[in-house]
């Protein structure tokens, strides 16, 4: 999802964000790209919306304006729940840290192998998936 470096010389490397209304009368999806294609902002304004839950899991989270729209949403009463990798611990971009000096209960993926997934789910009815 969304929270992970953008990083790789010579190609748009970044965020496939899908909004996804899980209705079955209809669905929106859109698409962004990073770093130019509104990704990041995309992301920021569906935290901005939530009005009950965040759930969120991810490999890398290193966004700083995405981790200060979390810490607005549970300022809103929102609840948010995190999952990432356990290398987040220790990671120096991570952002794991200041999101438990805000009150998260940050949690760590410590099985074998790596916590891969990169997506958020808002109120039970957005979807975010991809990187930013």
């Amino acid at each position: 999802m969304i929270f992970s470096k953008q990083t790789r010389k010579g190609a748009i490397i970044g965020c496939l964000l899908v909004l996804a209304n899980f209705s079955f009368v209809q669905a929106d999806i859109k698409v962004y790209f990073s770093p130019n294609g509104g990704c990041q902002e995309a992301v920021i304004r569906e935290i901005s919306k939530a009005q009950k839950s965040i759930d969120i899991a991810m490999y890398s989270f290193t966004t700083r304006d995405v981790a200060q729209a979390l810490v607005e949403a549970k300022n809103r009463n929102v609840k948010v729940r995190i999952v990432l990798d356990k290398a987040q611990k220790n990671e120096h971009y991570s952002k794991s840290r200041y999101l438990i000096s805000k009150g998260f209960d940050v949690k760590y993926h410590l099985g074998k192998g790596l916590m891969h997934n990169k997506f958020a789910v808002i109120d039970g009815t957005v979807l975010l998936t991809g990187s930013v």
